[in-house]
């Protein structure tokens, strides 16, 4: 993998919006609309190039193997799911590449409108060696090995 940058959610909307098909990546489409020459003798990079043989999630240095299960509340809904073989996160029957599309696609404002949420913020992890669930932005920050932040249970908490 090369460089990470941080981009807002109106550049990452962009991207997407400019995406030929599912199959193309954030990098081609940032090099396309750069005049730039494509890699991989123009072939995209799938989604699934970046996952591991193993079927473990990857995404801007953070690796979940299979079976991780995922969790995350918002205004007293808790919405779950788990890292499947294919690398990716399903939850609700639908997939997701990364935390934040998942929290921006599944919650809702007291509105019902679609928040803007940093999904790094708002999912916990619970990897099949784990006994506690880790919010997913400790192993971003290189803090989940070891340092687990237990994430008090809906039932700990008054709704």
């Amino acid at each position: 993998m090369g460089f990470q940058i941080e981009i807002d959610f109106e550049v990452n909307q962009r991207i997407w919006a400019e995406r030929r098909s599912e199959e193309e990546s954030d990098n081609d489409v940032i090099r396309r609309l750069l005049r730039m020459s494509p890699k991989n003798g123009g072939r995209s990079q799938k989604a699934s190039e970046f996952s591991s043989e193993k079927g473990a999630w990857v995404w801007k240095g953070v690796t979940l193997p299979a079976h991780t299960q995922l969790r995350m509340d918002y205004l007293s809904q808790r919405y779950q799911g788990e890292v499947r073989g294919d690398g990716k996160w399903w939850i609700n029957e639908r997939f997701f590449r990364t935390p934040s599309e998942a929290a921006k696609s599944l919650a809702r404002t007291r509105e019902g409108k679609e928040p803007s949420l940093d999904g790094w913020k708002y999912w916990y992890v619970k990897r099949p060696s784990d006994r506690d669930w880790i919010l997913v932005d400790e192993f971003r920050k290189g803090l989940g090995n070891g340092r687990p932040h237990k994430k008090p249970s809906m039932e700990d908490r008054s709704i």
